[in-house]
């Protein structure tokens, strides 16, 4: 069973592929972990003024 998500995932994708000039792997692995960190942290939106919120260490 699939599930919904608040976040387009092809529409995501789309915009990672234009950042970084063309497809890699690693983009779509990235893409589905952030959607899930995004869900986990509940943050709606990933470009609003919550965003500065978080610090990521890795």
């Amino acid at each position: 069973m699939e599930r919904k998500s608040v976040f387009n995932f092809e529409e995501l994708l789309d915009e990672s592929i234009k950042v970084h000039g063309h497809l890699c792997p690693g983009q779509v692995l990235g893409v589905r972990m952030s959607i899930l960190a995004l869900e986990k942290l509940g943050l709606k939106d990933p470009k609003g003024s919550d965003r500065k919120n978080i610090i990521v260490f890795v």
